[in-house]
């Protein structure tokens, strides 16, 4: 089992902590993946961004990964 959340860098710091706590309130070892959004091939959270919001996670939460949109990588849409 994990749980995805998929963010950009417009996304509300508040909602982005709300899933982080309704994790660690279920349960704190599972995984949970950052999903950046992908608007026209290109990704919309920045590497800063998207370490900051892991490092936020990773204080509440066990295993915390950042995964971009495979089928995207892939050219399958």
């Amino acid at each position: 089992m994990f749980v995805k959340i998929v963010i950009d860098d417009h996304s509300a710091i508040e909602e982005y902590q709300r899933a982080v706590d309704l994790v660690c309130g279920v349960d704190p070892s599972v995984t949970t993946v950052i999903q950046p959004v992908t608007v026209k091939g290109k990704c919309a959270l920045s590497p800063e961004r998207g370490l900051e919001l892991q490092s936020m996670a990773l204080k509440v939460l066990r295993d915390v990964r950042i995964i971009p949109q495979a089928h995207v990588m892939m050219c399958q849409l």
